[in-house]
Parts: structure tokens; C-alpha cells; sequence
């Protein structure tokens, strides 16, 4: 195998900065694991390989993430894309410089970054509900449920009831562009009802929805927060962006307008802390000081407007 002498001496000198950037003395021998084990399975065969590879960057924690990427290029390597929930980053590079960027201590793993598609096939025996359909005849017949999203297309065939043909979209409320005819101008929405309720008619049942719950459940986050109002991020929601969200008030006002009653707001406590949790934090003020997350309950009007 021959690589060019520039490529030979740009590895070579990040081996040798990867060495320099070992581990602190005082740190144990074996906290970094062995670079095999940091590369999965599809690496560990491309790092014999010649050629190049998209590869997705872990680091070994939140503070390694910047040194780490000024490795990427002295191994020949490009930045493509920062991944910062994942501490991580997708970056191109040659196979014979795997080994190398795996044996650094500033890398936590590295994976080969392949092309993911979503599916329904497995989703509804893994989590029960074609057991239910096929066993108990329950498939949500009867029941509204409300998607509060990007908005819904205007004619999908999974959506669609396949004995009149007609769309199962009841009611379409626009609160951006006060549309009355459904439109979801970004696609997330429509992907969302097929998960709830798509009938699967496209792929001869294949991928039917869910379709569960007899009651609207709206899951949301208020803005109104301790931390957005000094313009901090909050370290224990950090991936949330507040100032898009609206408190649970509002959204029952709205959904109140369209056939919904009976509003039951629960402020939500943070997980680890369970009942004690509840007791302290779940209510407006203690949700106000730390996450402003709640949960919205309401049920569809027997006499709507």
C-alpha cells in the first residue's frame, strides 16, 4: 500500500500529538480504553483499508470535544458537521489515520456515520400495539387525539379512512398563518400523525400507526424561567431552546377554542428526585426556578361549540 510522503508525515505528526496529549500522570493507566475497542466493528475493518470514511467523533467528555477536533486535521482530516448534544462531530477521514485519532485519550469512541431511515415495520409488535389490534380489536376507533406540530398534509392515503376515501383529519387549526386548509410546510407533523395513526394503506399495512390514548396530552415547556430571563441557558435542560415555547395556559386557551375542556396543568419535577421531587418542584414556582416543563391534560368537549 503506498500513500504520499505529505499524508505519511501529516499522520506521523499526529501520532506524535496524540502521544504528547496522553493522559496526565496522575490519571490511571487504563482510563482510556484500547484503541480497537473505541472503533465499531465496520472501523475496525476500513482502518486496514485504503481510502476514506465519514466517521462520527465522540469525545471522552464535554471538555475533550475542542481539542479533539485539532486532531482532525493534522491527520488529513474535515470538519463536516458539529454535534454538540452528542459532545461530538462528523468528520472525514483517511482510513489509515483511524487507528491513530482512536488511540488518542480525548476520544471516547468513533463510528462509522451511515445512513439512517426510519420505518414503522417493527414498531408497533416491539412495543405491543399489533397484539392489541389483532387480540383485542382496540385500534383507536373513536378516538381524537391532537398533533401539535408542523401541521398535516392535505391528502395522504395512511390518513385517509379506506372505506369513504376521506381524509381523518376532523379539524386543522393554523397558528402561525391562520390557514384553514391543512398545509405542514416542513414535513414533521405529517411523520408524526403517521406514527399516531397512519393506516399503513401505502405499504399494505406494513407501517400502520399506533393510534393510542383516549385523551389529549400535550407535553410543552413554558418560557417563562428563571434562567431565560437572566438570558442563561438551563444546565439542566440544556438542549431546549425556552424562548420557543409558550406557557400551558395559552395552549389551553387555544385548544379550549377548538373543542377541548377541562385544562389539568402538572408541573414537572425533575425525574431523579421521584415523590420528593413532586413535593418540592411541582408546582408553578418551583418549576419557575428550575425547568418550567409541564404536562397539559385536557379532554374533547361532548357538547363542542
Amino acid at each position: 500500500m503506498h500513500f504520499p510522503k505529505a499524508r505519511f508525515l501529516r499522520i506521523l505528526a499526529a501520532v506524535l500529538v496524540v502521544l504528547a496529549l496522553g493522559p496526565s500522570p496522575s490519571a490511571p493507566v487504563d482510563a482510556a480504553p484500547a484503541s480497537p475497542a473505541k472503533l465499531d466493528p465496520l472501523l475496525q475493518q476500513r482502518s486496514l483499508l485504503p481510502g476514506r470514511s465519514r466517521v462520527v467523533l465522540r469525545a471522552a467528555h464535554a471538555g475533550a470535544a475542542s481539542p479533539a477536533l485539532s486532531l482532525v486535521p493534522l491527520l488529513g482530516g474535515r470538519v463536516i458537521r458539529r454535534l454538540p448534544i452528542i459532545d461530538g462531530v462528523a468528520i472525514d477521514l483517511p482510513n489509515a489515520a483511524l487507528s491513530a485519532l482512536a488511540g488518542s485519550p480525548l476520544v471516547g469512541h468513533l463510528s462509522l456515520d451511515r445512513l439512517v431511515s426510519g420505518a414503522m415495520e417493527r414498531t408497533g409488535a416491539t412495543i405491543g400495539a399489533a397484539a392489541v389490534r389483532q387480540e383485542l380489536g382496540l385500534d383507536g376507533a373513536g378516538v381524537g387525539i391532537a398533533v401539535i406540530d408542523s401541521g398535516v398534509a392535505p391528502s395522504h392515503d395512511d390518513l385517509a379512512d379506506p372505506a369513504s376515501g376521506t381524509q381523518r383529519v376532523d379539524r386543522f387549526v393554523d397558528l402561525t398563518a391562520n390557514r384553514s386548509a391543512p398545509y405542514d410546510d416542513y414535513g414533521h407533523g405529517t411523520h408524526v400523525a403517521g406514527i399516531i395513526a397512519g393506516n399503513g394503506f401505502d405499504s399494505g399495512g406494513a407501517r400502520s400507526g399506533i393510534a393510542p390514548g383516549a385523551h389529549l396530552i400535550v407535553t410543552d415547556c413554558d418560557r417563562r424561567n428563571v434562567f431565560a430571563r437572566i438570558g442563561a441557558r438551563n444546565p439542566l435542560c440544556p438542549t431546549i431552546e425556552w424562548e420557543k415555547h409558550q406557557s400551558p395556559f395559552l395552549w389551553s386557551k387555544l385548544l379550549g377554542d377548538v373543542g377541548f375542556e377541562a385544562p389539568r396543568v402538572r408541573w414537572a419535577a425533575l425525574n431523579t428526585l421521584r415523590g420528593p421531587g413532586q413535593l418540592l418542584l411541582g408546582h408553578r414556582l418551583g418549576s419557575y426556578m428550575l425547568t418550567s416543563a409541564f404536562l397539559l391534560r385536557m379532554r374533547r368537549s361532548a357538547h363542542p361549540a
